[in-house]
């Protein structure tokens, strides 16, 4: 029982890190030496 709650935990985690790395790939900030380089396997994540 605590197996199977700790894997649900788990995966909404990682969801839930994916989103906002989805989130962060999308945007920018609004000042322009403030955003820090993206790593590759972020860029991909974007939508445009």
């Amino acid at each position: 029982m605590k197996r199977k709650l700790w894997v649900k935990a788990e995966k909404a985690m990682a969801k839930a890190a994916r989103k906002a790395a989805e989130i962060e790939a999308n945007s920018a900030c609004m000042y322009f030496g403030y955003q820090d380089k993206m790593p590759d396997k972020l860029k991909k994540l974007r939508k445009f």
